[in-house]
């Protein structure tokens, strides 16, 4: 069996869990690659894929081993998330503790899902808001508030500037200075990701 066929699949896998990834996490999808549980999401998705190629490759007679793999690649994550249940205990099918132990495979991936992106988020969380507590030290509210102003009118897409004018809007009327700076930093943050130092700088 030819390995070029199972680097496409596996290349399509990666695809797949950066587009989970991103999705979740946006701009800070680099960050999320520091971390243990990102890989295990990726080698589950290696070698699933991998798996459904190997299978798929000697139920089906295609000509094309490229087409075959690009099929995998595309369709592997909807059998991964789906609900076949690879593990049942002993017992009648109806019996409710039976259904308790039984183990889907959407449930099993989701369960590793759930566990990456709460190792990965608690992390950000940590780096956001020690970043926006060193900006609402080192800046002061109309500093924030400019560079923010500044961020939200040179974007192109009006309905997410409205959104963004708002919110920001809501920050200003914090009853307490510290609040409105932590909040407008952390906004800050969220627009700008680790550029927003450098857009206070200039």
């Amino acid at each position: 069996m030819r390995l070029e066929p199972f680097l496409v699949t596996n290349g399509l896998a990666f695809l797949v869990v950066c587009g989970e990834l991103i999705r979740t996490f946006g701009f800070t999808f680099l960050y999320t690659l520091r971390f243990d549980w990102t890989y295990v999401l990726f080698v589950i998705n290696f070698l699933f894929a991998s798996a459904t190629y190997a299978l798929a490759r000697y139920a089906f007679t295609l000509e094309s081993d490229w087409l075959l793999a690009i099929l995998v690649g595309a369709l592997y994550p909807m059998l991964l998330r789906s609900r076949f249940t690879f593990f049942r205990s002993v017992g009648k099918k109806d019996d409710p503790q039976v259904a308790m132990l039984a183990m889907r495979m959407d449930e099993f991936y989701s369960l590793l899902q759930e566990k990456c992106f709460q190792q990965v988020d608690n992390h950000v969380a940590l780096k956001r808001a020690l970043g926006a507590r060193a900006l609402a030290e080192k800046y002061s509210e109309a500093e924030l508030s400019k560079a923010l102003h500044d961020l939200i009118a040179a974007k192109q897409v009006a309905p997410d500037k409205a959104v963004q004018e708002k919110y920001l809007q809501e920050i200003l009327k914090e009853s307490t200075e510290s609040k409105r700076r932590y909040r407008l930093a952390m906004f800050l943050i969220d627009l700008a990701g680790d550029s927003a130092g450098s857009l206070l700088h200039n």
